[in-house]
């Protein structure tokens, strides 16, 4: 699929979409209460993410006010093709763990689309916040080498260094921004800040979407009561209805396909239109 050209740029072409996988066998029993037309719709949803970025995007040469850098991309297609792929491998993981008996792993999926769904969304909206990221690479790089306790005699962490170091002398001012993207109260509010653009109550959403799959994520105890029972310690992850999970990474997948739709001006609507009609249809499943 190529994308359409615009003036901002040129376009890079790339051969094709995702790569295929060959097929195998596999002996464990599948979950036969997982609704097939829903496997089928989340499977359209995730491919279509993914038939999305086949033909590549869009990357600008321009000066960097002095940094080393030749190729620039625009940061809110680059943020939105990175979220791309994260979420198809992710959304294709989460279908293959719901089949094969794991909802609670599925989850922790599912947490992960919301969150880049969300701060996609946030980028979308904050150009320059997402360009200063994009930018941050070498201090983020130094600051995950420093932690990790990485030997500054190696010529990696010199020349991670000094392009740190440039970036600091070059462009103070994004450097200052930087330091506050790296609160957590800063991340969750990116999240909500993401939420906000989907609509509806910030707060109940964050609780559902995020909260909820967070307490298997980080093993609190309300975590707790799925795997210690009345009939005692349950090693099976799998879920009441296994298809709720499925259904609601499906209302992610939309809204994310919603974003790549307009950033890259792709022609979409008719077909997001047609997969929200199909998920509607499908409600009565949760």
């Amino acid at each position: 699929m190529h994308l359409k050209r615009q003036a901002s740029g040129l376009y890079v072409v790339s051969s094709g979409g995702p790569p295929q996988v060959p097929s195998t066998t596999c002996s464990i029993q599948l979950d036969t209460r997982i609704d097939r037309r829903l496997i089928n719709l989340f499977q359209r949803l995730y491919r279509s993410i993914g038939q999305a970025q086949a033909g590549g995007f869009k990357i600008r040469m321009l000066p960097r006010r002095g940094l080393p850098m030749k190729f620039t991309f625009d940061p809110i297609e680059a943020w939105t093709m990175y979220f791309a792929v994260l979420i198809y491998g992710a959304a294709e993981a989460a279908l293959i763990l719901d089949l094969h008996n794991l909802g609670r792993e599925t989850k922790l999926l599912e947490r992960s689309i919301f969150e880049y769904l969300c701060v996609a969304l946030y980028y979308s909206k904050h150009p320059r916040e997402a360009d200063d990221e994009l930018l941050a690479e070498p201090i983020r790089e130094l600051e995950l080498l420093e932690a990790l306790g990485y030997d500054r005699r190696r010529k990696r962490f010199k020349d991670v260094a000094a392009l740190a170091r440039q970036l600091r002398l070059k462009r103070p001012g994004q450097v200052r921004r930087l330091a506050k993207y790296k609160n957590l109260h800063r991340k969750i509010g990116v999240v909500k800040a993401g939420i906000r653009t989907l609509g509806g109550s910030i707060k109940s959403h964050y609780a559902l979407h995020y909260r909820v799959p967070s307490q298997v994520v980080h093993g609190t105890v309300l975590g707790l009561r799925e795997v210690v029972t009345n009939q005692g310690i349950t090693f099976d992850s799998r879920q009441k209805n296994p298809n709720v999970v499925l259904w609601t990474i499906s209302l992610y997948l939309i809204e994310f396909l919603r974003l790549q739709n307009r950033v890259f001006s792709l022609g979409f609507q008719a077909s997001i239109t047609q997969y929200e009609k199909d998920l509607t249809q499908l409600t009565q499943l949760v």
